[in-house]
């Protein structure tokens, strides 16, 4: 008779297809998940038209989509806590179906929203009596942190019935313990990780639908969004290029709310000749991308755990990045890569011609940076951190493997 394992249910606010760090990090844990054997992986994407629990296969993994009601999205509303309401029922019953059939032990939602506050009340009724874990990426936790009133309320209370909190960087644990004192016990920073094989696997050359640069030019991988700090990067990138030759620069990400105004800033700044965009490109494109990029520049305002720095690493490219959140975590030294202050345009200039005239430089940091995360930054430690946040009972079942210090 087989052995029905019990599930690990990771929840998604969007669909697997969806492209960024988040969708990366839930993939991977759900590798290692499966790899280990010792429970069953499966994704839910909180999707407003979902109303079936059969799970589809969808890229390689198996997901269920489902509509999870939230009682607030952006505020308060009458309206919206009546809807609210009146889809209560038919969601916890959508809800309990789903965790009996596939034997549902922990609930892990990242980027969690307030979808997740119906499991929360579940949990707190004895209707779920499985674990439930609030993985926080960035963005997710500070915008919950700027909430007021009765939405502040609803999180606290969601919050509070957590198992365990999870913060991918020690920086954004600190914003995650803002919420007070009781939260402290319960919040576990896991480190985003890398899985360098495959890494190296998905960056091969493929057949080229987009054309790479014929020679040397400096890259930036993030979403079209203010925090981001892509125009901080063109302005400084715009000095370089005033004074002399450049190398070109080629920038890739998801098409967000600056998808209009990064080109007309580069319009402006006379440098269309010189930059390229690229928007929602698949990983293993943009990871080709980088493979052959000189130099990967980061100049985010803010950022959680940024796994595209550790991929870049993977590949042996060298990082200039700013100073902000989880990024000194992963460059934690001087001889691992160029750290500059959020906003400054100056310092980046300075960073950019420095290591661009410096292919010894570049060097250096692209094999410090390999070794450094070959040994700290891998998914099986990150993985083995998520199962010992069950009980101590489930997890002695499956003797987690050490994990190496975190430098």
């Amino acid at each position: 008779m087989t052995r029905v394992l019990p599930t690990w249910l990771f929840v998604l606010p969007w669909d697997v297809h969806h492209t960024g760090g988040v969708n990366q990090v839930v993939m991977s844990l759900y590798r290692e998940c499966e790899r280990a054997g010792r429970m069953r992986p499966l994704i839910m994407v909180l999707d407003p038209t979902g109303s079936s629990i059969d799970e589809a296969e969808l890229r390689g993994f198996n997901c269920i989509h489902l509509r999870v009601n939230a009682p607030a999205h952006n505020g308060i509303t009458a309206r919206g806590v009546l809807s609210y309401l009146a889809h209560l029922p038919s969601t916890v019953y959508r809800l309990l179906r789903l965790f009996r059939r596939y034997r549902v032990e922990v609930v892990n939602a990242h980027y969690p929203t307030l979808s997740i506050y119906s499991i929360a009340w579940m949990k707190r009724l004895g209707l779920f009596t499985g674990r439930l874990i609030l993985s926080f990426h960035g963005l997710d936790v500070r915008t919950a942190n700027q909430r007021v009133g009765v939405e502040r309320g609803l999180w606290r209370r969601l919050i509070a019935q957590a198992d365990a909190l999870v913060a991918c960087s020690q920086s954004l644990a600190a914003d995650i313990e803002a919420w007070g004192p009781a939260q402290r016990a319960r919040c576990v920073t896991v480190r985003n990780g890398v899985d360098i094989a495959r890494v190296h696997e998905l960056a091969a050359p493929q057949p080229p639908s987009t054309v790479l640069p014929t020679g040397p030019f400096l890259l930036n991988i993030a979403t079209f969004e203010h925090k981001k700090g892509q125009d901080i990067l063109l302005r400084a990138y715009a000095r370089l290029a005033a004074g002399s030759a450049v190398i070109p620069l080629v920038i890739i990400g998801r098409a967000g709310p600056l998808k209009a105004e990064i080109p007309a800033l580069i319009e402006t700044l006379g440098l269309s000749d010189r930059v390229s965009c690229f928007y929602d490109l698949p990983h293993s494109r943009t990871l080709e991308y980088l493979r052959a990029a000189t130099l990967f520049v980061l100049p985010s305002r803010a950022e959680g755990m940024p796994i595209v720095i550790l991929e870049a690493g993977a590949l042996g490219v060298p990082v200039i990045a700013t100073r902000v959140d989880g990024v000194p975590e992963i460059i934690s030294g001087e001889r691992l890569g160029w750290l500059v202050e959020s906003e400054d345009v100056d310092g980046l200039e300075k960073g950019l011609r420095t290591l661009l005239e410096d292919a010894s430089l570049r060097g250096a940091f692209a094999a410090a940076l390999h070794e450094h995360i070959e040994s700290h930054f891998t998914w099986t430690s990150s993985w083995d951190r998520y199962f010992q946040l069950l009980e101590p009972t489930k997890a002695s079942k499956q003797a987690p493997r050490q994990a190496p210090d975190e430098a």
